[in-house]
């Protein structure tokens, strides 16, 4: 029971992660494609690091995911 439970709190910790740094990391392109899959593209939309460019970006890695 305690090693479900401690991946039930890695897991979330994980998402946390990811979440804060969509949220404050300085990305580019490249690394936005690289880790498409993990990022939190609401925050990194709302991330004033991040230029219009990678805007762009979002919205067409949202359009392929419907």
């Amino acid at each position: 029971m305690e090693t479900k439970n401690n991946e039930i709190m890695a897991k979330a910790l994980m998402k946390d992660a990811w979440d804060k740094l969509s949220e404050e990391f300085s990305w580019n392109e490249q690394l936005l494609e690289r880790y498409k899959d993990k990022v939190n593209w609401d925050e990194v939309s709302r991330n004033k690091l991040v230029d219009d460019e990678v805007s762009q970006l979002k919205a067409q890695m949202l359009q392929e995911k419907e």
